[in-house]
């Protein structure tokens, strides 16, 4: 939540996307997924948008009505301020710079990448945040 206001300053208003509630790929587990306690911080601060290719069922079961659910990679990150990877899909590989940048036309959007899976450089549009463990200094 830090890096969170520290970016973005108030979340009052601010749109924020979750792609992945899974707690790994290829799953629709959600028992113990980080994402499902961010979403329960955020969704009384924020609008919180989620997409999982197979978890969504799952976590409209918590969430019901209270969080927005996107369909498409498209969707959820359109119109939005900040977009945080939580689980590493490989349809995420699909997100681009130019993809964000297309859909997201009068705001810079903040990226959090909490599996370091993108690879983003900042741009005028893009802070591209990669947060967490670098699996490559653990071998």
């Amino acid at each position: 939540m830090n890096i969170l206001n520290k970016r973005l300053g108030t979340l009052k208003g601010k749109s924020i996307s979750i792609l992945g509630t899974a707690f790994k790929k290829n799953t629709d587990d959600i028992r113990e997924s980080v994402s499902i306690n961010l979403i329960k911080e955020l969704k009384n601060l924020a609008n919180v948008n989620v997409h999982d290719p197979k978890a969504l069922e799952n976590t409209k079961k918590i969430f019901g009505s209270s969080i927005n659910y996107s369909y498409s990679i498209k969707d959820v990150v359109t119109d939005c301020d900040c977009i945080i990877i939580m689980t590493e899909w490989d349809k995420y590989k699909e997100i681009t710079p130019k993809l964000i940048s297309e859909n997201n036309k009068n705001r810079p959007v903040l990226v959090l990448d909490t599996r370091r899976f993108l690879k983003f450089k900042k741009t005028n549009k893009i802070d591209y945040v990669a947060v967490g463990k670098n699996p490559f200094l653990y071998k």
